[in-house]
């Protein structure tokens, strides 16, 4: 049975200290839930269990190759992401927003929260089939979180396992923080609106917030990622890993080694309906089209039609279309301002609200 990572090995290669090499074949040091001492292996042998992406509906769907599509591209998007610059859109869409979307629903954690929010669904749709729809309904909400990248020269950072910790941004909004490297970590707090990108005379891009994080602050996410993984942590260094066993234990013990749903998926703590996500779930191949024409050319367009052949081949897609029965198209929360593309993710009278 296929061994499948449900974390990039390239990016838990980051957390190393070294820089050379291929960064999957990077070592890193880990700390597991149940162990007592933290050691050192390589990124591509943590983060994977064997069948999880095993189609038992067989609906055809290969995860692997898919999440594939844009693993390819990662490091250097995460590079650009890291330089504090404007980002290509298409970078940023083809890459950097499945990947963050993805660390929602790759992980083996998924399958018990599907399980537990859909009960006796399982022959109906299987974890696979579960996985894709919810990546396609959560790629809108993603694009129109607040991102911003926080810096953190003082103090190291790890990673864990969910490839995330939860977060109260501005102390209100919730979200997902998701460390990129020992040295900074991407914020995301979920809204319903934000510009997307803007178009410079040739292309479009994407502006992202950058911030510091202080060595309170730095730690605190750590315990934080610690608090939430369910497997490991990882980190470039033994005593920085070593310091969270206590976080840990804590976690486990509050819980009975449970998975907290809340916690893994801060999205049920807004106001972000299912049915607001099922509206808005095809927003991603909206944007895809548009960022491939010209503000000139959108003025001209309907910017609610759907071009599923306008994504280029060689380039990252959700790995299937799943259409709503019995449900009309819904208008977009996709608009041309200027020379700027905005996503609203907008209520629908008499479908989201009465």
């Amino acid at each position: 049975m296929i061994a499948s990572h449900y974390l990039p090995a390239a990016y838990i290669g980051r957390f190393s200290s070294s820089n050379k090499g291929r960064a999957r074949e990077r070592r890193v040091w880990v700390l597991r839930a149940r162990s007592e001492e933290p050691h050192l292996t390589r990124a591509d042998r943590i983060g994977l269990v064997r069948g999880l992406y095993r189609n038992r509906l067989a609906t055809g769907l290969d995860l692997e190759d898919n999440w594939g599509r844009y693993e390819r591209d990662l490091p250097a998007a995460l590079d650009l992401l890291a330089a504090g610059g404007p980002i290509p859109a298409d970078v940023w869409l083809h890459t950097l927003v499945p990947f963050t979307t993805a660390m929602l629903v790759r992980g083996p954690e998924f399958s018990d929260r599907h399980r537990r929010r859909l009960p006796g669904v399982d022959d109906l749709i299987d974890d696979t089939g579960a996985r894709v729809m919810e990546l396609q309904r959560r790629l809108s909400v993603v694009m129109a979180s607040r991102w911003t990248v926080m810096a953190s020269p003082h103090h190291a950072l790890v990673g864990n396992d969910v490839g995330r910790a939860p977060a109260l941004i501005d102390g209100s909004l919730p979200g997902i923080v998701i460390p990129l490297d020992p040295s900074r970590a991407l914020s995301l707090a979920f809204g319903r609106s934000r510009t997307l990108c803007r178009w410079d005379g040739a292309k479009w891009l994407v502006d992202v917030e950058h911030t510091t994080l202080d060595r309170e602050q730095a730690r605190s996410l750590n315990e934080v990622a610690a608090s939430v993984t369910l497997r490991f942590v990882y980190g470039p260094d033994r005593e920085l890993v070593a310091d969270l066993k206590s976080s840990i234990r804590r976690a486990m013990e509050a819980s009975g080694g449970m998975a907290m749903d809340h916690l893994l998926d801060p999205l049920s703590l807004t106001d972000l309906s299912k049915r607001l996500l099922i509206a808005h779930e095809f927003e991603w191949w909206r944007v895809a089209a548009a960022l491939t024409r010209t503000p000139e050319d959108l003025a001209q367009s309907d910017l609610s039609a759907i071009d599923w052949a306008a994504v280029p081949p060689d380039r990252w897609r959700p790995p299937a279309v799943m259409l709503p029965a019995n449900l009309p198209e819904f208008p977009t929360g996709l608009t041309l301002v200027g020379e700027r593309l905005d996503l609203a993710l907008d209520e629908i009278p008499g479908f989201t609200q009465p």
